[in-house]
């Protein structure tokens, strides 16, 4: 099972980068925090859906769960290593 701390640390860690690129503008919390989280999810659970390895991994359809688990663990950039 993956551990739902790294996702979350993962998360808070490019947040945390946003704010600083932002130039540590306060209030934004909320705000960093769901750029991150698109950032991290979104586009590498459209890449992980595409991957037929993975459905035939699970040996059916992935859950939403799964995806996002999966997303959050791999990165965007590692994704690009993998192949279908």
């Amino acid at each position: 099972m993956i551990d739902n701390a790294l996702a979350e640390e993962r998360i808070r860690n490019r947040a945390y980068q946003i704010y600083l690129e932002h130039g540590r503008q306060p209030h934004h919390e909320l705000d960093d925090w769901a750029q991150a989280e698109y950032e991290l999810l979104r586009l590498p659970i459209q890449q992980i859906t595409k991957l037929e390895s993975f459905k035939r991994k699970l040996g059916k359809r992935p859950s939403l769960v799964s995806l996002i688990r999966t997303a959050v663990l791999l990165g965007a950039g590692a994704l690009t290593q993998l192949k279908g």
